[in-house]
């Protein structure tokens, strides 16, 4: 498939104004490795934090209709989707935005960045751009646009170093890049059920739900089995880097965790509210999570106490 490079000169001015505590109908939240770089995306608003959710600001971008954010794991570099045809980027921890070269009405669905920010991935539900997923390897200020041959993309998962990038599909096989998004093909080893997907720092651990069930894979994608989860509507799974912790947030059960990559489950102390999202730290340790009624919850010790 071809690689074709675009570039926009599209330029947002935007301040910062200190806020906390954030409320909001939150979508996504996102941290750095060391957890204390923090990106709350809520559907009309965006908080950052650099020191672990103890303090937060507004970013004031310029617009109130967001999709998901993402930080690199330096915490230096940020990326937020928007429907106000503009994706924004932030490359000093958050302080100052601007709109990012891709096409003014591409309004990304999803995104994803490597460790150090350098690699970074968007794909948009626009018809315009159907089919087509959107890679930069210099962190984010030129983009390419490769042709995935599916009609409409679910979610991404992305490797730390950012070799490997998974694009799922609304329904079908996984599309699929090992050489940094330069190139992608349909992936022949697994069928994708729609979902969102989730990965460790080496994507050898993976997982996807499409909603009701959790389905994991300890082998790179080759084959995935269902996990011993409740039944129940699964809004967001997420991995420490080596694969051994998963956390997987559940509509009105709280958080569950798994200590042994997913072989068995247990329930946190957290709220049995319903988490839109939830984040971890490389080490696993750190996680916080994103209650649907406006409240952010973190937790510094594997989810036994949280705050």
């Amino acid at each position: 498939m071809s690689l074709i490079l675009v570039v926009f000169a599209v330029v947002a001015t935007v301040l910062i104004q200190a806020a906390s505590p954030p409320e909001g109908k939150w979508l996504s939240i996102d941290s750095s490795s060391d957890g204390k770089a923090l990106l709350a995306v809520s559907a009309d608003d965006v908080y950052v934090s650099n020191d672990g959710g103890v303090n937060w600001q507004k970013a004031l971008i310029g617009c109130d209709s967001f999709s998901k954010g993402v930080v690199s794991g330096n915490g230096k570099y940020m990326l937020v989707g928007t429907y106000c045809k503009q994706t924004v980027g932030s490359s000093d921890y958050g302080q100052s935005w601007t709109a990012v070269n891709l096409p003014s009405d591409f309004a990304a669905y999803d995104v994803e960045m490597s460790e150090t920010g350098q690699y970074q991935v968007a794909v948009s539900f626009v018809p315009t751009f159907a089919g087509q997923i959107h890679t930069s390897s210099d962190y984010g200020t030129t983009w390419g646009v490769a042709d995935g041959s599916v009609s409409n993309f679910g979610s991404l998962a992305m490797s730390s170093i950012g070799d490997h990038i998974y694009v799922g599909p609304i329904v079908g096989s996984f599309v699929h890049s090992t050489d940094f998004g330069k190139s992608f093909n349909r992936a022949s080893f697994a069928t994708y059920q729609g979902g969102l997907l989730s990965c460790d720092a080496t994507c050898e651990h993976m997982a996807y739900t499409n909603y009701y069930t959790l389905q994991m894979s300890n082998s790179n994608g080759t084959d995935f089995k269902k996990a011993n989860l409740p039944q129940g509507p699964i809004s967001k799974v997420v991995y420490s880097a080596d694969g051994k912790y998963v956390y997987a947030a559940m509509s009105g059960e709280g958080i569950f965790l798994s200590s042994d990559y997913g072989r068995i489950w247990s329930k946190t102390s957290a709220d049995s509210g319903f988490f839109t999202s939830i984040t971890t730290d490389a080490s696993g340790q750190f996680i916080a999570g994103a209650l649907n009624n406006g409240a952010i919850q973190i937790s510094k010790d594997f989810g036994n106490t949280w705050q």
